[in-house]
């Protein structure tokens, strides 16, 4: 079987877009997974509506809490998760149906610690599935279940790339982890760009990490 992954999704007071995320993270061709609704206090029913949404679907898990942030909220999520890997989906976000696979594909396949794909921005109306360029390489955005510029990367080759913007990014969605990275690892409470201190930790503790251009994040 497949190993269990924990997908973390800080949830505060996004309950027009929430069925939506949760629908396209339980609809992913990867099924091993659990699915950590974290409620960061919100006020406008985000909360019920993740009661509702694990009533329907077993794996799903709701945690409620005092508002603390999105720091607070993931850190969260992290101390409860029971997966060989972590990911994380911002509650206002949605992913393709290949989003996990392909992260945990191109993982296996270089014997990385973690790896990392690429986001789409998303304007209402507009159309998002364009032929792009990523590195002097034509890519697709259309979700695909082909790794897309398929890359192996030392840290130290990696944290170049995050440092001069090559394709990489410090945001901690489009990425997925060994849960052992996360050891001692937190995100910090109550400070702004909170992803930033995390991404040169978790590169620094691996070995190497797999990245594709894969547009799977929206």
């Amino acid at each position: 079987m497949d190993p269990l992954v924990s997908i973390i999704v800080p949830v505060y007071n996004v309950k027009p877009y929430l069925s939506r995320c949760v629908d396209s993270l339980l609809g992913q061709s990867y099924q091993n997974m659990e699915l950590l609704l974290v409620d960061d206090g919100s006020t406008d029913g985000s909360g019920e509506l993740c009661d509702e949404l694990a009533a329907e679907d077993g794996r799903i898990r709701v945690f409620h809490k005092p508002n603390g942030g999105q720091s607070d909220a993931r850190n969260a999520g992290v101390d409860a998760a029971k997966g060989e890997y972590l990911s994380f989906v911002d509650g206002d976000d949605w992913v393709s149906p290949y989003y996990i696979e392909n992260l945990y594909r191109a993982l296996e396949q270089a014997g990385a610690d973690f790896s990392t794909s690429c986001f789409e921005e998303v304007v209402e109306g507009q159309h998002i599935f364009l032929e792009e360029v990523f590195l002097g390489q034509p890519v697709q955005s259309v979700p695909t279940e082909r790794l897309e510029a398929f890359e192996i990367l030392s840290r130290e080759e990696c944290l170049r790339r995050i440092l001069y913007q090559e394709g990489m990014e410090v945001t901690t969605p489009t990425k997925f982890y060994k849960r052992a990275l996360f050891e001692g690892v937190r995100y910090p409470v109550g400070k702004l760009y909170e992803d930033i201190p995390v991404a040169y930790e978790v590169t620094k503790r691996a070995h190497k990490a797999a990245h594709i251009a894969n547009r799977d994040y929206y």
